[in-house]
């Protein structure tokens, strides 16, 4: 499991799922294809925005499972995790 936390990042959230896709698959972000293919990715910022929701989306991208929360964690969930 890799994890990054995007709201001590200066990107945005969006730079942030890609990036977290990228290191995992071990590949340039600029390789993936469009975030917006696989989600509604300014629904997904809307609906993280606040810290104080307590919100978790998890989708897959480009191969890889990832849950996006509130509290502004990035993770790229292993096998098993994304089978749970």
């Amino acid at each position: 499991m890799e994890q990054r936390d995007h709201h001590r990042s200066s990107t945005t959230l969006v730079a942030d799922v890609v990036s977290s896709v990228a290191q995992h698959a071990g590949t340039d972000p600029l390789a993936l294809p469009p975030l917006y293919e696989f989600v509604d990715a300014d629904a997904l910022e809307r609906l993280l925005s606040t810290p104080a929701n307590d919100v978790s989306v998890t989708f897959t991208y480009a191969g890889v499972r990832l849950e996006v929360r509130s509290d502004g964690a990035v993770r790229a969930l292993s096998s098993a995790e994304a089978s749970e």
